[in-house]
């Protein structure tokens, strides 16, 4: 029965295994709201005062509204609303909507409705490609945009496929003024006739018989020579076409943007995932899609992954897994060494890998995945799953001692210990309940550690209480009275012939060994009572020591630092450049271009991407939402993607380190690198220590903000300064 039970619990969890996601971090909902309106062609200083701040005021006032953020760039506003943990946003979301309806009709005309959103991490792009192959970035953008990007958007779990960078096409009429002039035609004509021209539309329906038929007009232009010979105006019949008074030509939009690959122009297509979609499984559909679409690729084409969050998610939980596996096997070879016996190490081990798979049917009950949080909880209760069926090993291997048989040892050995390693669980489980049932940011991201934890530990007093008993009663022996004298040393042992089999030899050489191990723990045993006595001897100085100890440790602890979640390596860097306002796209082109050439010279470096300008990612209403992409020509971003770290002898920080003492010294001009760790954790990358300056005038602020950074620059620390004005 119970052989069946455990073969049960153990299909479970191999079944439950196989239905976990593989994430970094559990999947959160983050008490932010997002507001973006658009209003464009109007300046920073008129968006604050027309669109920001109304829409500011209105939102103020909702309940649980924590903090509020805002950034205004030329021709968009973003507002940032954070509030309390345990919010319910559906609700807050509509009271949001609401307040803003009431103050609509004193925004601007022009503006664009305020878009409400909530912040979703998942919005995110789970994995960036660099293309190239093709001198014509157009041919390679029409190309993607027919027949690559409609094929990925049809995979499961796809959310959204973007494609930015590459020429567009755009064709271009060119006036000319005299001739316009000459021939009596405003340029007002000249355009109502372009827009009238180029038409589609339904003329409504003709009734035939027993059917009906869907009439359209085709009006849009399909080559040059039709807008050419279009007739703009008749002077005394004759007709003015376009190419009297203007020269046509097919060429490409003006370029607000550049994008480039290891120094080479390229095409990038960024894939998102729909909300609740696991990231490594959508990333493993896509490629795989990718790959058996190579064989229709023109030849040459390739595509390089610059950023692939679930490379890196798997790199973690892999490293975080194997140390599970070393921690299961230390605690294992750390049980055979005291116990010397190959039955009851047996009866333990197997307690932990079934504890394990028996936690596996509980995260995918409660809906968790395999993150770095759940398997942390794994590798810290690994040691925990062992003392439970060591105290039941223990017992029974007593009752074998007295002389029982091996079913009565494993039942009485199990049901004597059985309330007391019950409570002891409890007890631990008690001490996990306050994280499971805690709130706020601390208390949702502990919350599937603990609950890790707790699971293990349950499944584990399962384990000790039933497998283990049950191992007991069929592999473990009565050790005979010679054995019992002989392994605790109060026996000498009689001559013994000579020994001529190998195995008989290395059995030998292991009793000798087994006797040795004896000797050295009775000794350890018998100073341990001795040091034993002397503390009971003199109490007081030995609560001395322990308070002084405790104190101590205190002391200690002030010099650890604190942080929220410890830095990880990932094999990706992000640099955020600033240059002046009003910066063209040439100038900051030639400077990032230099920082990019510094990037190129990394070792440890396998691709390079430079994003300089607003391209079509940093203007998409969700990359705005969560402040990320550059706003206008003077920003750009440079991205890079690193070796694995077993491939590498420099951690990404060394690195990070390294190109940030060679960035050039511009009045101005701010390069801030994204802390990646805190960004694929769900968070906003932000800088770990942020001064802010509150204030109604920008160039008094700018002056106090430059003020402070002159004087902390000389901090013993890694920083680098950042002043926005908001």
């Amino acid at each position: 029965t119970i052989t069946m039970l455990i073969m049960i619990v153990v299909l479970g969890g191999i079944v439950a295994f196989f239905q976990l996601g593989l994430d970094l971090m559990p999947e959160l909902e983050y008490p932010v709201v997002s507001i973006v309106t658009t209003y464009r062609g109007v300046a920073p200083e008129d968006m604050e005062q027309l669109v920001t701040k109304p829409l500011e005021e209105a939102v103020s006032t909702v309940k649980r509204v924590k903090h509020v953020y805002s950034t205004s760039d030329e021709g968009i506003s973003a507002i940032m609303i954070e509030l309390e943990w345990g919010t319910d946003l559906d609700a807050t979301t509509q009271d949001i909507r609401d307040m803003i309806d009431q103050v609509k009709d004193f925004l601007p005309e022009d503006a664009s409705n305020p878009l409400v959103l909530k912040f979703d991490p998942s919005q995110m792009p789970v994995i960036f490609y660099g293309i190239t192959g093709m001198e014509d970035t157009m041919k390679l953008r029409d190309y993607l945009d027919d027949n690559i990007k409609p094929k990925l958007e049809r995979i499961e779990g796809v959310g959204g496929v973007m494609l930015f960078g590459g020429k567009e096409r755009e064709i271009n009429i060119f006036v000319d003024k005299a001739k316009l002039e000459a021939h009596k035609v405003s340029l007002e004509q000249l355009i109502r006739t372009l827009q009238a021209e180029n038409l589609n539309f339904s003329c409504g329906q003709v009734k035939k018989d027993y059917k009906e038929y869907l009439v359209r007009v085709i009006g849009e232009y399909k080559n040059l020579e039709e807008i050419e010979n279009t007739p703009v105006s008749y002077q005394q019949g004759v007709p003015i076409y376009v190419k009297d008074v203007a020269r046509v030509e097919d060429t490409y939009k003006e370029m607000r943007f550049r994008l480039r690959l290891n120094k080479q122009e390229t095409v990038m297509l960024a894939i998102t995932k729909q909300s609740g979609a696991n990231t490594v499984v959508v990333t493993n559909k896509v490629k795989k899609a990718i790959k058996e679409m190579e064989e229709e690729m023109p030849e040459g084409l390739k595509f390089y992954a610059v950023m692939d969050q679930a490379h890196i998610i798997k790199k973690i939980a892999y490293r975080t897994m194997s140390n599970v596996v070393v921690g299961g096997i230390l605690g294992v070879i750390f049980i055979f060494l005291f116990l010397r016996n190959w039955r009851p190490t047996l009866a333990i081990s197997l307690a932990i890998p079934i504890s394990i798979i028996t936690t596996f049917i509980g995260l995918y009950i409660f809906d968790y995945t395999l993150n770095m949080l759940t398997l942390m909880g794994l590798a810290l209760a690994v040691g925990m799953l062992l003392d439970n069926a060591v105290v039941v090993i223990e017992n029974t291997f007593r009752h074998l001692e007295l002389g029982k048989t091996r079913m009565e040892a494993a039942k009485i050995g199990a049901t004597e210990v059985g309330m007391a390693i019950t409570t002891s669980t409890l007890t631990t489980i008690a001490v996990f309940l306050p994280m499971i049932l805690g709130g706020g940011m601390a208390g949702e991201m502990s919350r599937p550690l603990a609950s890790t934890v707790v699971i293990s530990l349950v499944a584990s007093l399962f384990v000790a209480l039933t497998l283990v008993p049950m191992i007991a009663s069929t592999l473990f022996k009565r050790r005979k009275k010679e054995e019992w004298a002989e392994t605790t040393g109060e026996s000498k042992f009689e001559k013994i012939n000579p020994v001529k089999s190998p195995i008989e030899k290395l059995k030998r050489l292991w009793e000798k060994l087994d006797i040795s191990a004896d000797k050295t723990f009775n000794r350890v045993k018998g100073w341990y009572k001795k040091f034993l006595a002397k503390a009971l001897l003199h109490r007081g100085r030995v609560i001395l020591i322990a308070g002084g100890a405790f104190l101590l440790s205190l002391v200690g602890i002030y010099f650890l630092g604190f942080e929220f979640m410890p830095k990880m390596d990932i094999p990706m860097l992000i640099l955020n450049a600033k240059l002046p306002v009003g910066t063209n796209l040439d100038e900051t082109d030639r400077v990032l271009s230099s920082v990019e050439d510094e990037f190129l010279k990394v070792k440890e470096k396998k691709f390079v991407a430079a994003m300089i300008g607003p391209s079509a990612y940093a203007q998409d209403i969700s990359a705005r939402a969560m402040g990320m992409g550059a706003a206008d020509v003077n920003e750009g971003m440079i991205m890079a993607r690193l070796m694995d770290l077993k491939d590498r002898k420099r951690s990404s920080l060394e690195i990070m380190e390294e190109l940030r003492r060679k960035l050039p010294k511009l009045k101005d001009t701010t390069f801030e690198f994204t802390d990646m760790s805190g960004m694929m954790m769900g968070g906003m990358g932000q800088a770990p220590v942020e001064i802010k300056i509150f204030g109604k005038e920008l160039d008094k602020l700018k002056e106090y903000a430059d003020e402070i950074a002159d004087k902390i620059k000389d901090v013993d620390l890694n920083i680098s300064f950042i002043t926005h004005l908001s």
